[in-house]
Formats: structure tokens, sequence, C-alpha cells
């Protein structure tokens, strides 16, 4: 295994090793099944997989994709139909961009804990 920039220059192969672990978008999104959760991370989300994952639509079922403040409108955050069943949003932050979901109920408010999330860590508690 490697554990330093040096200990890579040590072993030429490691880039062969790496790019032989790189698959296409729709390989990496096949992996997710329905009934599966999808957190995205807050702001900018890698829109490939997000256009590789709405291409599969049609072939899965309760799917939940979670994300916090998005900053890449997604298809399933929208107010257009055809998404009930398939891809379920959750957000926990309602912005211009998601909202017309919200108001549709094609999408779903969740509640975090990010105000209380150092206190829980405090010793004691």
């Amino acid at each position: 295994m490697l554990t330093s920039m040096a200990d890579a220059m040590r072993h030429p192969d490691w880039h062969e090793r790496f790019c032989a672990k790189l698959v296409t978008a729709a390989d990496a999104v096949a992996r997710v099944k329905s009934g599966d959760l999808v957190r995205l991370q807050m702001g900018p989300v890698p829109v490939t997989l997000i256009n590789a994952l709405a291409q599969r639509r049609d072939q899965l079922h309760g799917v939940r994709v979670s994300q916090g403040a998005t900053r890449h409108p997604q298809p399933w955050a929208t107010a257009e139909p055809g998404w009930e069943g398939h891809v379920q949003f959750v957000t926990d932050f309602v912005s211009v961009m998601v909202r017309p979901a919200v108001q549709a109920r094609r999408a779903d408010f969740g509640i975090t804990d990010y105000a209380i999330g150092s206190k829980v860590q405090e010793a004691g508690r």
C-alpha cells in the first residue's frame, strides 16, 4: 500500500493501478439499486454522475437522493412530473432551486442537527 508521495514515486506502477480503477459515470451509477440512499455533498455536485443517474430513472424505484444546499439543478428536484416512485429528493435547505419540487410535493425537507453537532461531541454528552 502506498502511504506517501515519496512511496508512490518508488513504485512507478501506482499510476497504472489507479487508472485500472477508473470507471465511466454510467458504470459508477450502475451500482445504485432500487431502495438505495444516495448522499450528495453540499454545494457543487458531480454533474456527470447526476446526469447518469437521471438516465436510469425508469430502472430505479424508491431511490432517495439527499443533499443540503445544492448549487446545481437536479432533474428530480424540479416540479417536473415523472420522478414519483423512482427518485425522491430530500434536502435540508429549501433554496430557490428546489422550492418548486417541495411545493409540488416531489421533494421533502429533512431536519438536520448541524447546529448541535459540536455540542454532541463535548465531554459527557
